[in-house]
């Protein structure tokens, strides 16, 4: 009985497919028709357009006009580079040193330029083998040229004949000189001298040949003040030997380039390192606050070795260093860097390390000291306006044993006639002492003079 029930369902199910498969069937069958249709319409024209192009080729009657078209669009194509095309680059070189092609030895070129900026043009690839293969120059060819004013063309040399050149500039305008012979005496510079130890000082150089021949133009020669030999003296340590070049200068130092005979001279040098050791002269500069002063002072140098001259080394005895004292309020440690004098070039030390020690300060009064002079040329004669001014008194100050060993015989009161005239002068009264650690106070300031001739 149950299956008497799902009987019909299954009956349904099946027209149902039936039914689908006849639709899809029919569809397939019309498409088939169409694509039938298109190829059997696409046969037709093509052969209706062969037919017609073969009528229009073939046509005795037309074979004229078709030769002059299809000739004419051959003539298109390879003119106007559609066949094969390809592209064309440019690319810099950069400056290339110029070459010269002159008798330089009778003649003198002036205005030809050291360089030439140069581009090249084409494929990629044979720019790219004239950069890599090299040995390319530009020439200026002069041979053949004597004297006067040429314009000349620069020529590329060795470049590849795939490339094309450029040169900027592309031609100079040169004049050309004779040259004549011209003898000049030697002058020398040292150079590169910091970088030579200051301790050491160079001698008077002795040269093979003190006399060189110049060849050049005349109007070159006219204008060179000097030839110098430069002699480099870099980490120079002791006497030595050297090939010097020689260089040509005008009056405003720019160097003349020119032929010199010899070109380099040879050139022996003495280097001695004279020295000196002095002794260290403390001096205080400044006012001790708090009436304070300074009562010993240790230092861990007490003499320095400078190196100079013999003429500079002659004409000192010591050395003074400075160290400031206005901000001292009690015994201090301080560090005093040495200041090198004038024409002094090298020192042992660069510092001193001192320890100074501070009381209070006292002062003292020494009276009469004889009033001296420094400096009066001798075309000048003076006479004081006030004879008593020629005693003066002076007051010290400092730690109570310092100023206590001080003595009239440790004292020099003067004043400075260097620079006066004829007249009445007032002139200021210095004092100086032995001891250093010491203030001196002269207790009048001035003095008048009057100075004839």
């Amino acid at each position: 009985m149950i299956m008497e029930k799902n009987k019909p369902n299954l009956d349904q199910d099946t027209n149902k497919k039936i039914e689908l498969a006849k639709s899809i069937a029919s569809r397939g069958q019309t498409v088939a028709r169409t694509y039938a249709s298109l190829e059997d319409g696409v046969a037709r024209l093509i052969k209706t357009i062969s037919y017609m192009f073969d009528r229009f080729v073939f046509n005795p009657r037309l074979s004229g006009v078709v030769s002059f078209v299809l000739a004419l669009v051959v003539y298109l194509t390879v003119n106007n580079g559609w066949t094969n095309p390809t592209l064309s680059y440019a690319e810099s070189l950069g400056d290339v040193a110029l070459s010269t092609t002159a008798n330089t030895e009778v003649y003198e070129i002036v205005g030809l330029p050291e360089s030439v900026e140069v581009t090249v043009m084409g494929e990629m690839s044979d720019i790219q083998m004239t950069k890599s293969t090299g040995g390319y120059k530009i020439v200026a060819d002069l041979s053949g040229l004597t004297e006067g004013t040429h314009t000349i063309n620069f020529i590329p040399t060795n470049f590849s004949d795939r490339v094309d050149v450029i040169c900027n500039p592309s031609s100079a305008t040169v004049t050309i000189r004779r040259k004549i012979s011209w003898k000049k005496n030697l002058t020398y510079d040292y150079i590169n001298t910091d970088k030579m130890n200051a301790r050491y000082i160079l001698g008077e150089p002795n040269f093979e040949t003190e006399e060189i021949i110049i060849r050049a133009s005349q109007e070159t020669v006219n204008n060179i003040a000097l030839v110098k030999a430069l002699i480099d003296v870099s980490d120079v340590n002791g006497s030595f030997e050297q090939e010097a070049p020689l260089v040509a200068f005008d009056n405003q130092g720019n160097r003349i380039d020119v032929d010199m005979v010899p070109s380099s001279v040879h050139v022996s040098v003495n280097v001695s390192s004279p020295n000196k050791t002095v002794p260290i002269i403390l001096v205080p500069k400044g006012e001790i606050p708090n009436n304070k002063a300074i009562s010993e002072i240790t230092m861990d140098q007490a003499a320095i070795t400078i190196y100079a001259a013999e003429s500079v080394l002659n004409a000192i005895d010591n050395f003074t260093v400075e160290f400031d004292v206005s901000e001292m309020v009690s015994d201090s440690s301080l560090v005093a860097s040495i200041k090198l004098p004038s024409g002094v070039k090298s020192a042992s030390i660069s510092k001193v390390n001192l320890e100074v020690k501070l009381v209070e300060a006292t002062t003292k009064v020494i009276e009469g000291i004889r009033l001296s002079y420094v400096g009066l040329d001798s075309k000048y004669k003076f006479d004081i306006v006030n004879d008593e001014d020629m005693d003066i008194d002076v007051e010290i100050t400092g730690s109570p044993e310092r100023v206590e060993a001080i003595t009239a015989e440790d004292l020099e009161v003067y004043v400075d006639m260097s620079k006066v005239g004829t007249g009445q002068r007032t002139l200021e009264v210095h004092v100086k002492g032995s001891d250093n650690l010491l203030k001196y106070k002269s207790l009048k300031e001035t003095v008048d003079f009057v100075f004839v001739e």
